[in-house]
This record gives structure tokens, sequence and C-alpha cells, in this order.
């Protein structure tokens, strides 16, 4: 069986671009959750009243062409 001809470094590099991709992930921290659980509702409610505007222009567009 030929030896290892592998130096130490490059087992090292070899190691670093195999845990590279895993490292740059983490789990949130409960602040982090929290904050972007806000963000999330702050966006469900503003979309919640464009649509509610949105309905009640519509509903005034038509009154006004159905008079036409």
């Amino acid at each position: 069986m030929p030896p290892r001809t592998l130096n130490p470094a490059a087992k090292q590099e070899e190691w670093e671009e195999k845990t590279k991709l895993a490292n740059q992930f983490r789990a949130l921290e409960e602040d982090e959750i929290m904050f972007l659980d806000s963000v999330r509702e702050r966006q469900e409610e503003e979309e919640r009243e464009r649509k509610e505007r949105d309905g009640e222009e519509l509903k005034s567009f038509r009154e006004c062409v159905r008079y036409l």
C-alpha cells in the first residue's frame, strides 16, 4: 500500500472547504425571532389595510361609473 502524500495543510484546507457551508448558518436567538415576527406581523397588517383601502376605492369607483 503506498504511503499517504497529503500534507497537513492540504488536509486542513480540504476540511475547511467541507465545513465552510455548514459554518455559515446558525440558529436564531430569541430576540432575533421576536424581531422577525414583529416585522412579519407589521407587513401582514399593512397588506390587510391596503386591501381594505383598495376595496373601498373600487366600490366608490363603481358607484361613480354606475351613474354616468
